[in-house]
């Protein structure tokens, strides 16, 4: 590039969007591979999110690229590569938005029908569909045959070893995640302990911690029960057991059939549990003094119930956990936190209940006067608390605007995310 004029010409504007594409795509195969260090630093629901935001914006400039490549009407392999890389992306992200992501799609009907048809009519579920995700390492890598094998990157042999470097790398971590880590999970397993059902359309499964298992109160991992009756493939869930508890407790709502299916487990059940992960944990009172404010939308309690078996009654710090549910029936282990609050001086529950509160139950949905109300007669605001959010999207949409105007900071709201949509 000399001046402005070779800087805008069609073949320059190409490899200008084509090489932050190939980039970014390889960075989306990367972050994918449950790196322990990225998700110490970052935390693996937020990198997932970053992961769809950032496969969005790569498709979105390797649509650019091929535009102003045409232009010149070239065919050979290397460039066929290029275009089917891009239309299996094209595919796999137009699946995942209709069906795998919670959110806008769902809103126009022609849309949600489609994916009610997908997942209930066809029975293709969460674990089919991420199958299906993961040919995406398919078409990155036909990109990087297209990015390694074009006359631009040919031209300097340092070139080729960056490019074809960075698909190494990222292919190794992802064959090491898919095929590795799997192998390593069996070597050491977990086994179903107990299976109970707390509240209606809830399932409990006690595991054995397998061999080292170390996880902080809020930490998630990710369970599979292979030769179970149970749906196969993999599912992330928050342990609800306590850090000292002698063995894994996952609490879930039966939300799809993975969920439900766990229902068929038995004690003796193979399970592999991979993880902790996630930064969802309050720091201890001599690092962070501040109050803690939690709110839990149904069974987003989960991290919440595993804290408080973990809470220390010296914990100088005030706790009040806002638990907003549709009905009494989804207040699983209510007997439990009920229990907590007599134990620890400085905790306390409101409940929240939408239809038919029960006595001691706020009715409707949590608002600013709840808030406000609750939180002034313990002595303290919002704007000087840390506060822990996990519940549905919906949920979250309703009540960040609320902590927001009271005066939270982002950097004092730490929020887990319900799903890895």
């Amino acid at each position: 590039v000399y001046d402005l004029e070779s800087f805008l010409h069609p073949f320059t504007l190409g490899i200008i969007f084509g090489i932050p594409s190939y980039v970014y795509f390889q960075i989306v195969l990367l972050i994918s591979a449950r790196i322990r260090w990225i998700d110490r630093i970052f935390a693996h629901d937020k990198v997932m999110k970053f992961h769809g935001i950032l496969a969005l914006v790569a498709f979105g400039l390797g649509v650019l690229h091929g535009h102003f490549k045409e232009i010149y009407g070239d065919s050979s392999a290397q460039i066929l590569m290029g275009e089917l890389g891009l239309d299996i992306m094209q595919v796999v992200i137009i699946v995942t938005l209709i069906v795998m992501v919670p959110g806008f799609p769902h809103r126009i009907k022609i849309l949600a029908r489609f994916r009610d048809l997908v997942t209930k009519k066809w029975g293709l579920d969460y674990s089919i569909l991420k199958a299906l995700h993961n040919f995406t390492v398919l078409g990155i890598q036909l990109m990087a045959f297209h990015v390694i094998l074009a006359s631009s990157t040919q031209e300097d042999w340092l070139r080729v070893v960056i490019m074809a470097g960075l698909a190494v790398v990222t292919t190794v971590l992802w064959v090491s995640h898919i095929i590795v880590r799997p192998i390593r999970l069996r070597r050491n397993p977990s086994q179903v302990l107990d299976v109970t059902n707390p509240a209606p359309g809830h399932t409990e499964v006690l595991l054995k911690k397998p061999r080292g298992f170390r996880a902080k109160s809020g930490q998630f991992v990710f369970v599979r029960f292979p030769g179970s009756d149970a749906q196969w493939g993999e599912h992330p869930y928050t342990l609800s057991s306590g850090t000292q508890d002698e063995a894994l407790m996952v609490t879930a709502k039966h939300l799809g059939n993975f969920s439900a299916s766990m229902a068929q487990l038995k004690p003796g059940d193979r399970a592999l549990v991979d993880g902790p992960y996630g930064k969802f944990y309050p720091a201890s009172a001599d690092k962070n003094p501040r109050p803690l404010v939690c709110i839990a939308g149904g069974i987003g309690i989960t991290p919440f119930l595993s804290m408080l078996k973990s809470w220390s009654a010296e914990d100088p710090r005030p706790v009040v956990l806002f638990w907003a549910v549709r009905d009494s029936a989804e207040l699983v282990h209510r007997d439990f936190f009920q229990k907590r609050a007599e134990e620890l001086p400085n905790f306390r529950l409101v409940t929240i209940v939408e239809n038919k509160p029960q006595d001691g139950e706020l009715k409707g949905f949590l608002d600013q006067e709840k808030l406000d109300s609750v939180l002034g007669e313990e002595g303290f605001s919002l704007a000087e608390s840390e506060v822990f959010f996990c519940g549905p999207a919906g949920m979250q949409k309703a009540v960040f605007p609320l902590l927001k105007k009271s005066g939270v900071r982002r950097s004092r709201l730490h929020y887990e995310q319900f799903s890895f949509g």
